[in-house]
């Protein structure tokens, strides 16, 4: 696996990694790949989910997409290659709404913790249309 970093995103100072992570425009999160905890997202995961950082952090995966969807979803996660770019897939707003999402993941060090990275593209109906 490759190692993006030892130290957390928001806790290594003087690095491109924090920067590129907390100030992405695309909602990012980090989990941890034993327990599909919720381990750090970045500022446009807080504000497009509409979930604070700390209620992120007490998440895992399957809080994140429809009960119905959550089987396929944990099959998925434990398929993934090192990089992937998958959907469409179903996620939940933290008011309920469900939105369509375009997932690019890649395998990472977390803190010396194996976990994904992970990139949710939110697709309009037109996008939809479009073969994956």
């Amino acid at each position: 696996m490759e190692a993006i970093g030892a130290e957390s995103p928001r806790g290594a100072s003087g690095e491109r990694w924090p920067s590129l992570f907390i100030g992405n425009p695309l909602p990012m999160a980090i989990y941890d790949l034993g327990t599909g905890r919720i381990l750090d997202v970045n500022d446009a995961e807080t504000e497009r989910y509409g979930s604070s950082r700390q209620e992120f952090l007490r998440l895992n995966l399957q809080d994140l997409v429809p009960q119905e969807d959550v089987p396929k979803f944990l099959e998925l996660t434990r398929e993934l290659p090192h990089f992937d770019r998958t959907g469409p897939w179903r996620q939940l707003l933290h008011d309920g709404t469900i939105i369509q999402v375009l997932i690019t993941s890649h395998l990472v060090d977390y803190a010396g913790h194996p976990a994904r990275l992970v990139i949710a593209e939110h697709l309009t109906d037109s996008d939809l249309d479009v073969e994956i």
